[in-house]
């Protein structure tokens, strides 16, 4: 019964091991996030990430190590299975906008032209190595998505993908080696910026981040309170 998220490292989909988050059941279904090391495209091991179950039907989002464009090894992330056509973003180790090594992802083939998002090793924020992930060319202006090393990108090791510059500000979901940024160890995956607002899915390696071991996916704040899984 959807809405759900469900991470398997054995669903079957066709080519274990891989991790499929879905709000259905089935990868069949709509709307969803494929994520997997064996889907095979046609050159793995690449990561998959899509709203549909097939690679040529967007709107979808491919991550991949090798899908061979032109200018290997990198990552390709787009709405469409190739690169030339828009909308698209493409992440790549060799781009050479300026520093690297480095990973650029841009909706448009130059990286000074937005809207854009850019992953970068060495975009030198303050605190390398890190990625981040951003619409526009600033940090500090929406609408944009940041992934980091580091919560305030000087306070290792995390991963944050948000959607707003500041974790306290809705919609945003987190992934992070602590609960408040600042309490290892766990992974947070939340639409809201507390684990007591929902509807939220959190996924922490304590209970109540504070009793390990446990694996907690749940749209309500408490264990004990369905909905959840």
């Amino acid at each position: 019964k959807p809405p759900f998220v469900l991470i398997s490292t054995t669903l079957n989909v066709d080519k274990p091991p891989f991790v499929l988050i879905g709000a259905t059941p089935n990868v069949d279904k709509p709307p969803f996030v494929l994520i997997s090391a064996t889907l095979n495209v046609d050159k793995p091991p690449f990561v998959l990430i899509s709203t549909t179950p097939n690679v040529d039907k967007p709107p979808f989002v491919l991550i991949s190590a090798t899908l061979n464009d032109d200018k290997p090894p990198f990552v390709l992330i787009g709405a469409t299975p190739n690169v030339d056509k828009p909308p698209f973003v493409l992440i790549s180790a060799t781009p050479n906008v300026d520093k690297p090594p480095f990973v650029s992802i841009s909706t448009t083939p130059n990286v000074d032209k937005p809207p854009f998002v850019l992953i970068s090793a060495t975009l030198n924020v303050d605190k390398p190595p890190f990625v981040l992930i951003s619409a526009t060319p600033n940090v500090d202006k929406p609408p944009f998505v940041s992934i980091s090393t580091t919560p305030n990108v000087d306070k290792p090791p995390f991963v944050l993908i948000s959607a707003t510059l500041n974790v306290d500000k809705p919609p945003f979901v987190l992934i992070g080696a602590t609960p408040n940024v600042d309490k290892p160890p766990f992974v947070l995956i939340s639409t809201t910026p507390r684990n007591d607002k929902p509807p939220f899915v959190l996924i922490s390696a304590t209970p109540n981040v504070d009793k390990p071991p446990f694996v907690l996916i749940s749209a309500t704040p408490n264990v004990d309170k369905p909905p959840f899984v």
